[in-house]
């Protein structure tokens, strides 16, 4: 489900108005101006929430958490095992198929199935809007070096969908994205047309920008909640604009 925030309000229009007579910007350039900031707010608003290194961090520790959840490494199960078990597991890994290996397994009260290798597309299908649910039980048993490629690729899609927003940013205007860290708005890698899209258009209250999350977990990520507070903060940005201004013409 994608997630598009296009905002059509009597009171922001208004507002809108109010910051371009006050400051004696074109309303186009203020319009432009605002949909940056509110896409911005809502990277910034988007799981993982905020955008500190350390948010950053709490969300690759998500992500890891993620991962264990369906899938444990050989290292980790062997060191559940008695020594005697752990002998026969490795016999068994080196010298028999993936069905042998999990009947093993299920003697031991183990129910995990062992692969030789871990894609992100099957870890996807144990994810609900966008986590893997806390009581979900591992699945499989992989070769270290493969929860360890599977990690890398989970982790390395942390911030996404904040990406996104960040990329709305810069389709409108780039003076917004350089309040985001590099973590956000820069994704090597990653077609930009796969992320958003913004859709400008002429209205009749003057020009419009709609802006696409194009993620399909979009909107686990980024809540009613979120969008709602992030164009309420732009609303009060521009009240304050506005003020500032009318106070600085009064001292001259």
């Amino acid at each position: 489900m994608k997630v598009s925030a296009n905002i059509d309000d009597k009171e922001f229009r208004a507002a809108l108005r109010r910051v371009s007579r006050k400051t004696g910007r074109p309303l186009q350039k203020v319009v432009r101006q605002s949909a940056n900031r509110v896409a911005v707010n809502l990277a910034r608003g988007t799981a993982p929430f905020g955008d500190s290194e350390s948010d950053y961090e709490r969300g690759k520790k998500k992500a890891r958490s993620d991962v264990s959840r369906v899938w444990k490494s050989v290292p980790e199960v062997m060191s559940g095992l008695e020594e005697e078990q752990r002998s026969q597991l490795a016999f068994i890994l080196n010298n028999r198929g993936p069905a042998a290996i999990a009947k093993f397994l299920r003697s031991l009260g183990i129910d995990l199935n062992y692969r030789k290798g871990a894609t992100r597309k099957l870890h996807k299908q144990y994810r609900r809007r966008g986590r893997v649910p806390r009581n979900q039980k591992p699945v499989y048993m992989v070769p270290h070096k493969v929860k360890d490629k599977i990690m890398g690729q989970v982790e390395a899609r942390v911030g996404m969908a904040k990406a996104a927003w960040a990329h709305c940013a810069r389709l409108i205007g780039a003076s917004g994205v350089r309040m985001l860290p590099r973590w956000i708005h820069s994704r090597k890698g990653v077609p930009a047309a796969r992320l958003a899209s913004v859709r400008a258009s002429q209205g009749r209250h003057g020009l419009n920008f709609e802006m696409r999350n194009q993620l399909p977990y979009a909107s686990a990520v980024t809540s009613h909640h979120a969008t709602v507070k992030a164009i309420a903060r732009e609303r009060d940005y521009l009240a304050n604009e506005a003020v500032g201004r009318v106070r600085k013409a009064w001292r001259r």
